[in-house]
């Protein structure tokens, strides 16, 4: 994106670009990262959902696993959950 910092948030970023004109009435942004439960760290998919004019959204994530010969499938771990 043009005139991003190198050290900006990629999701911020992302909400901004979208909160321009024209508005949308919804957004979803989704990024992989990793979350921590009672099972250790584990690699996730989170989704987070947001409507326009609303202070706050939803954050969904989804856990995965490499999986196969060289590691180069993913299967999904658990079912997903709404994370704060």
């Amino acid at each position: 994106m043009a005139g991003q910092q190198k050290d900006s948030c990629p999701v911020t970023a992302a909400r901004q670009s979208i909160g321009e004109e024209p508005h949308p009435d919804r957004e979803a942004v989704a990024r992989d990262g990793f979350m921590t439960t009672w099972e250790g760290r584990q690699e996730a998919v989170f989704v987070g959902s947001y409507e326009h004019g609303s202070p706050a959204g939803f954050d969904m994530a989804q856990r995965y696993q490499r999986a196969g010969f060289l590691k180069k499938k993913r299967e999904s771990v658990g079912n997903p959950a709404l994370v704060e």
